[in-house]
This record gives structure tokens, C-alpha cells and sequence, in this order.
């Protein structure tokens, strides 16, 4: 059987995209597809921080503010629904 990785079906997200359809699953589905791979767990974050933080060496011109907006509300949705992990992550001086 098939997996899906569409980001529509995290059940904490399904109120964020019901007027506007998901930007990343549109455009970035290798995007959507690891944040439905990492949802509900503490890799997320280091999914998270490696996503807006790069570490290469070259000029990037990074995501559209849409984008980014759409990325960070996502992450304080999975705050919300994780709370636990958040506080975890946080309070062991890792990036969230």
C-alpha cells in the first residue's frame, strides 16, 4: 500500500489549509512529504532548523515571505500539538 505524504492529511493542519491550499505541498513537495515523515516527532525541529538556517557557502535568495510565513506557522501549529517536545528541544539548548 501506498503512503501519503500530502501535507492536507496531518489532522493539526487541515483547519490551516482549508481556505488556501498548502504553498509547499504545490510547489516544495519534497518539502511537504518530510514534514509529514517528521511530524509528531523531535527530528522535526533539526528538519525545521536545517530548512530556514543554511549552512552552505553560497548565495541563496531562500523562500518567498509566503512561503516562510507558511513554513514558521506550521511550526508553531506542531509547538501547539507537541508541547512536550518543544519544551524538550528547547530546554536542551538545541535551535528550535
Amino acid at each position: 500500500m501506498k503512503q501519503s505524504f500530502d501535507i492536507n492529511d496531518i489532522p493539526e493542519l487541515k483547519e490551516l489549509f482549508l481556505a488556501e491550499p498548502s504553498i509547499l505541498q504545490a510547489n516544495y513537495p519534497h518539502i511537504a512529504k518530510s514534514i509529514v515523515l517528521f511530524w509528531g516527532s523531535v527530528d522535526f525541529y533539526e528538519y525545521f532548523t536545517n530548512l530556514m538556517i543554511s549552512d552552505r557557502n553560497q548565495d541563496r535568495a531562500g523562500f518567498s515571505d509566503e512561503v516562510s510565513l507558511e513554513i514558521f506557522h506550521i511550526k508553531s501549529i506542531h509547538d501547539s500539538a507537541f508541547p512536550t517536545i518543544a519544551m524538550n528541544k528547547m530546554w536542551s539548548g538545541d535551535t528550535l
